[in-house]
């Protein structure tokens, strides 16, 4: 153990890449270094403290139990100076922007409504919004903040350890069907119940799909095992299928099917009859949607504020 006081704060920067990406090559990569410059660094970090701090094995490094207090502490340092940093940057006259990558549907029905509201009480930010229905680009980082699709995004983000990640909302799915669709079926069988209407919609009117890829949440299938539902297999399966959530939403308001609907997202809608809750059935996942933010990036005062109303207003 070295008795020099002073922080090695190269090393100990190091030390948190090679320890969040899990080797030293990757670290090495990550910081332009070569990686027996890594290995040496972290060898001099482990002499000066007095303790091993990473373990190599077949898949890389882990960490030790000293090494697991360490990296807490530095990662979550190193976090409070990136904040910093970006506050910094900030000058009070600048107008403060924050870019946020969501869903189409999701920024359609659900921030449009509310967003007037967070300028009201922020008018010196302005939000930009990156709509795509898939999490391809959130790798790359090249926004502030991001609520994924999928639940992939949401378990890498959690796993990787290279970004911010917050629940946001918990995840309640059911079918939903246009408001005349629904009152012209039960018109003509005014002797069914409300659930032997829902059972016989699910097995007479078309389903509206999504395309099945990595970003896919819940599909008729899981939702009909869920809630006990035995439909013909040929039956989860046809119907009209789309690759974007928004053009399937418009399908169902358009009077095209039945649509599997997420609560966060409809909710509005049903408030304002464009959309009809079929039956009482409702499938509460235990999953929720997230938001990430990238750890590369400082999480700036303007994104913070963002953050914490979208965490505030679900």
């Amino acid at each position: 153990m070295s008795t020099d006081n002073k922080l090695p704060l190269y090393a100990l920067e190091i030390f948190e890449q090679s320890a969040r990406l899990g080797s030293f090559s990757a670290a090495a990569k990550q910081m332009a270094l070569t990686q027996p410059a890594v290995s040496h660094a972290i060898k001099k970090l482990e002499n000066w403290i007095g303790v091993a701090l990473l373990i190599r094995n077949r898949s890389g490094v882990e960490l030790t139990e000293a090494g697991k207090i360490l990296y807490k502490a530095v990662s979550h340092s190193l976090d409070i100076l990136t904040e910093a940093i970006g506050d910094i940057r900030q000058t009070e006259h600048e107008q403060q922007s924050v870019v946020l990558h969501l869903s189409t549907a999701t920024a359609t029905y659900w921030l449009m409504p509310r967003i007037a509201e967070f300028y009201r009480q922020n008018p010196e930010i302005e939000v930009h919004c990156i709509t795509r229905d898939n999490d391809a680009a959130l790798k790359q980082g090249r926004y502030d903040l991001a609520i994924p699709l999928g639940y992939e995004a949401a378990r890498e983000a959690t796993e990787n350890g290279q970004f911010h990640l917050w629940q946001w909302i918990d995840e309640l799915v059911y079918p939903v069907i246009s408001p005349q669709l629904y009152a012209k079926f039960a018109a003509e069988n005014p002797e069914k119940t409300i659930v032997e209407l829902e059972y016989y919609l699910l097995q007479n009117m078309p389903l509206i799909h999504l395309e099945h890829r990595e970003e896919s949440r819940l599909n008729w299938a899981d939702w009909c095992a869920a809630e006990q539902i035995e439909l013909p297999k040929h039956k989860l399966i046809a119907g009209n299928w789309f690759n974007d959530y928004f053009v399937a939403l418009s399908a169902v308001i358009s009077g095209q099917g039945v649509g599997l609907g997420w609560h966060h997202i409809v909710k509005d809608m049903l408030d304002e009859s464009r959309f009809k809750k079929l039956g009482n059935r409702e499938y509460r996942t235990g999953k929720s949607f997230v938001i990430i933010a990238p750890k590369r990036k400082p999480l700036t005062a303007p994104a913070r504020k963002l953050k914490q109303w979208l965490l505030e207003n679900v």
